[in-house]
């Protein structure tokens, strides 16, 4: 039976000759579902467009910063000037044992009950293997969204006023308390916090209505390694390949340059219902990590990650290079409480290589709103130069550049060029922002202190890692 088979497609070969004759299209075409086809099919070109695929070294980005830069910089001054930072205030969560907090009023009055108590401990579920550790890091911390918020002796307004903040200050949460209900507020949470003062421990209670509770949410991030990790070690991966509308612009949807879901025209690839350009369709960005299902008619049919569908792309948009086979390095970003860990797969569990705090964009990382992305680790750079927001001139750039998707990279501390008699000169690597970790800052991507992005630019592989991003 083989060999007739493979005598008919040899014949069909001969008098085809080279025609525009599509075998594989062809023999699936009296089926409406795609046969599974081999791997050898399977498998896109690794050099598919190279222009789509990888930036170029002359390559610009658009602006990197959602806010001034310059406030930034204002703000990590101040905060240096007035000891501050993290450094200053915070107690690392390795140092911070529970026997050493400070006993609060709490335990001695009867009105005000403890709702949350936050353990400052490693969690047991993960192994703690940090090859990044230099800043001081709380896995639970408060911050402070105003200046001047008052922080008092109990979670009451006769408490005595113990301490008062500062915009973006961050403090270690130690539990969420019961405390007087503030009628203006409609709420009784207060926060029992813990901050150095010139190297002395201090404990207070601020309203929880002032503030934010952020945390390293593991158990979040835990919940979606695992089932990355597998869905892509069982599974043919590719990726999007679309940067800068180089494999072909997508069309309009709807007439417009965004999908039902929000993801933009520019840089992605149409994702068909099905093996048609007639098809309804939606956006799927450059970098995205796609599974390759099927092929037919010139569309690669393929499922996304954690969002659930399957769709057919066309193969003009889809590369193979570096295609990730097994999953040992995972970059796991938080947008809602503005931080990163990184993990790394060894003999058979799961190891934290760093956490750290960060500022993201706050549109543009998500394929869905309110569902996790996965993205391909697709190329690192020594540095990205970006635009300024009124010019098409390179106002600076960004250090130790690791690409996931488009225009998006993790990325150290950006520095705008100094201009002096009309020559633009290079200010120098700036290490620490005090804003990292407060609000979406950034009109792309994901800003690190510099030292953690030449930590990942050095440690991640192209072929083994891959990108979280979660909501």
């Amino acid at each position: 039976m083989k060999k007739a088979i493979l005598l008919i497609i040899t014949f069909v070969l001969l008098i085809t000759g080279c025609s525009n004759f599509d075998l594989f299209g062809d023999l699936m075409n009296n089926s409406k579902e795609s046969v599974l086809p081999t791997e050898q099919d399977l498998t896109p070109s690794d050099t598919l467009s190279a222009d789509g695929a990888l930036s170029k070294e002359d390559d610009v980005e658009n602006n990197l910063n959602l806010s001034p830069l310059s406030e930034d910089m204002r703000m990590t001054k101040e905060a240096g000037n007035y000891n501050i930072t993290e450094y200053n205030v915070l107690t690392d969560a390795f140092d911070l044992n529970p026997e050493d907090i400070i006993p609060g009023e709490v335990t001695n009055v009867s009105d005000f009950a403890i709702l949350e108590k936050y353990d400052p401990k490693w969690p047991e579920v993960l192994i703690n293997n940090l090859l990044y550790d230099r800043y001081d890091i709380a896995f639970d911390y408060i911050l402070a969204m105003a200046n001047d918020i008052n922080i008092r002796s109990k979670p009451s307004l006769s408490g005595t006023i113990v301490g008062r903040t500062t915009t973006f200050q961050k403090y270690n949460a130690i539990a969420k308390v019961q405390g007087q209900y503030l009628e203006s507020y409609a709420d009784s949470a207060w926060y029992e916090v813990m901050w150095k003062d010139t190297g002395t421990l201090k404990k207070g209670y601020v309203f929880g209505k002032l503030v934010e509770k952020r945390t390293f949410d593991f158990d979040k991030m835990i919940s979606y390694i695992d089932e990355v990790r597998d869905r892509i070690n069982n599974n043919k991966t590719a990726y999007i390949a679309n940067y800068k509308d180089r494999n072909g612009e997508a069309p309009a949807y709807d007439g417009g340059q965004e999908d039902a879901f929000g993801t933009k025209r520019y840089g992605s690839a149409p994702a068909y219902l099905e093996a048609s350009l007639t098809s309804e369709f939606r956006y799927l960005p450059d970098g995205t990590i796609v599974l390759l299902l099927a092929k037919q008619d010139g569309f690669y049919k393929v499922g996304t990650l954690l969002s659930g569908g399957e769709y057919y792309v066309p193969e003009g948009y889809i590369s193979g290079r570096n295609a990730v086979e097994e999953l040992t390095q995972l970059v796991v970003v938080d947008i809602a409480n503005q931080n990163e860990a990184v993990f790394h797969y060894f003999r058979g569990e799961w190891q934290v290589v760093s956490i750290t705090y960060v500022s993201t964009a706050s549109q543009g990382l998500l394929i869905e709103p309110d569902k996790p992305a996965c993205y391909k680790i697709i190329e690192k750079k020594e540095k990205i130069e970006f635009l300024g927001s009124d010019t098409d001139a390179a106002v600076g750039y960004a250090p130790y550049a690791v690409r996931f998707g488009g225009g998006n990279y993790n990325y150290g501390v950006p520095v705008e060029y100094e201009i002096t008699d009309g020559i633009s000169s290079d200010p120098g690597e700036v290490e620490y922002l005090y804003t990292m970790g407060t609000l979406p800052r950034t009109a792309s991507g994901i800003r690190n202190y510099t030292s953690h992005a030449k930590f990942l630019h050095d440690w991640l592989i192209e072929s083994k890692s891959a990108v979280i991003i979660l909501p």
